[in-house]
């Protein structure tokens, strides 16, 4: 599957939520638009190695494959798009959480 529009990943977690409810797409929110109740609950586990393959980044995007197959039970694994300050090229963050996942997610700090 490709995403190619990060700005509104919701056709991309249509298509997510069809094939394997364990990855979802997030925009950051405000902090005052995503409640601490729907950020869900971060999950202790380096998971990254088993889940991602990263076949590179361009200003144009990023090319990343994800083996489901690696992603424990009771595990979401969620790739979060944001930019960084001052730049307009994309940034991405996998954060594993504990199941359900997150409803909403603020922007990374660093």
């Amino acid at each position: 599957m490709a995403v190619n529009r990060v700005d509104d990943p919701s056709d991309a977690n249509r298509q997510l939520t069809a094939t394997d409810d364990r990855v979802r797409i997030l925009r950051p929110s405000a902090p005052e638009d995503c409640p601490e109740a729907d950020r869900g609950t971060p999950a202790d586990s380096p998971l990254a190695v088993a889940v991602v393959k990263m076949d590179g980044v361009t200003r144009k995007g990023a090319r990343i494959g994800l083996r489901p197959e690696g992603i424990p039970d009771g595990i979401v694994m969620v790739l979060v798009v944001y930019t960084l300050s001052g730049n307009d090229a994309p940034a991405i963050r996998l954060a594993a959480y504990q199941a359900p996942g997150p409803k909403c997610v603020i922007a990374p700090t660093r």
